[in-house]
């Protein structure tokens, strides 16, 4: 979910900006606090990805010989 949400942070921080703020600042503002929470968004949701499939590969692992 944080993945999705970190895409649509910077249209909604845009908008956000633009309709609280001055116009030209507010968007430019929006637009840049949009982009840098949605890049952490982004981030933190690809780590907790990771960290979720690691008792997966740890269940599948005993598997890997059987394969090669």
């Amino acid at each position: 979910m944080r993945v999705v949400g970190g895409v649509l942070e910077i249209p909604r921080s845009t908008l956000a900006g633009t309709f609280s703020g001055p116009p030209i600042i507010g968007t430019l503002v929006g637009a840049l606090s949009g982009a840098v929470n949605g890049v952490m968004m982004v981030a933190t949701g690809a780590i907790e990805t990771v960290v979720s499939a690691i008792p997966l590969a740890e269940k599948l692992a005993p598997l890997i010989p059987v394969f090669f």
